[in-house]
């Protein structure tokens, strides 16, 4: 019996499903949204700060623009780290995908409803331009507003698939399945010396 084959070979861990690809790649393309919205909003800071002759809007709005970086570089980093977990079978990254997500999710809804950065940039860009006789375009241009308002609504919308699509039976059924053990050698046919 010494050598002998073992009983019985160990399952075979089942396949990744479609949906974890799928949510592994929509959480990295809210990361890169994100980044991508974060641009434009410097970018529209940047025009806007220029054009602003007393610098009194430009200095209340630096808070913000920081605020927004800060903010939107901590989820991106979540994000892509959630996205590598999550293709390695850590449940961790399902847990950074909902709890990052989220964060992501509220920040584009607070910047898209005016509240965060882009509402802040635009309710000064429309302030200024009724206090001067230059229109909202030339304050900021509106390929970076729209290109602003665009990439978070994809950035959420990219989000939100990634938190449905991890969260799926099929995909926790295989964060679930156990991951086959080590095969463990069959016992020795004979007695230890000395016994």
């Amino acid at each position: 019996m010494y050598g002998a084959a073992y009983s019985a070979p160990p399952p075979p861990a089942p396949g990744r499903p479609t949906q974890v690809m799928v949510g592994a790649l929509a959480v990295f393309g809210a990361a890169a949204m994100t980044l991508a919205e974060t641009v434009f909003e410097i970018l529209i800071f940047q025009d806007f700060s220029r054009l602003d002759t007393s610098g009194e809007l430009a200095t209340s709005l630096q808070p913000w623009l920081i605020i927004t970086i800060v903010l939107n570089m901590l989820v991106t980093i979540g994000l892509g780290m959630a996205a590598l977990l999550t293709i390695r079978r850590q449940q961790a990254g399902r847990i950074l995908i909902w709890s990052v997500g989220g964060l992501c999710a509220a920040l584009r809804l607070c910047c898209l409803s005016g509240i965060g950065m882009f509402g802040a940039i635009n309710a000064a860009v429309g302030s200024a331009a009724s206090d001067s006789d230059m229109s909202i375009s030339q304050l900021a241009p509106g390929w970076e507003i729209a290109g602003s308002a665009i990439f978070g609504i994809l950035a959420l919308a990219a989000v939100t698939v990634a938190m449905i699509m991890v969260g799926l039976r099929q995909v926790g059924a295989w964060f679930r399945a156990a991951r086959p053990a080590a095969p463990v050698a069959p016992p020795q046919p004979y007695r230890p010396y000395g016994y």
